[in-house]
């Protein structure tokens, strides 16, 4: 894979770009800098790539808005799950309506978390019933991708 990015310089610096990062289908990585590496906040930006990838997914018929999260999640589920986890759905997800009382996997409770985010989501309880009550919440966004990646194979 090539990419020419001195033909890209004089735009990317006019537009204040910071870097760009391609991986190619073979898993070669092309990587241009424009300033020094750091990590950076990029908030929410991410969740829409998340979205467009779900979308993607249900245009190729990979999952359904309806799916319930027991049954795409059995294997990180409660033993025993409660009624409003029951109830919620891949469209829970996306809609940050899990009926979860408190959000997940925000950026500064992270690094205390075990390696097991996917069983975690769900070990928090649903107090509400899915659908009913906005919570900004990183477990639904993280849910969806970790679907896509079940889904798609990658």
């Amino acid at each position: 894979m090539k990419m020419n990015f001195e033909a890209l310089d004089p735009e990317a610096r006019a537009l204040g770009m910071l870097g760009i990062r391609i991986r190619g289908r073979d898993g070669e990585t092309l990587e241009k800098l424009w300033d020094e590496p750091c990590r950076r906040n990029i908030y929410s930006a991410s969740k829409s790539f998340t979205g467009v990838a779900v979308g993607i997914a249900l245009r190729e018929g990979l999952l359904s808005l309806d799916e319930k999260l027991t049954e795409v999640f059995w294997d990180a589920m409660p033993e025993h799950p409660d009624e409003n986890l029951a109830r919620a759905t891949v469209r829970d997800l996306l809609t940050m309506c899990l009926g979860q009382e408190k959000a997940m996997l925000m950026g500064g409770q992270r690094p205390d978390y075990p390696d097991d985010w996917v069983r975690l989501c769900f070990q928090v309880p649903f107090v509400h019933v899915p659908g009913t009550v906005f919570c900004y919440n990183n477990a639904g966004p993280y849910l969806a991708g970790v679907l896509i990646e079940r889904r798609c194979g990658c």
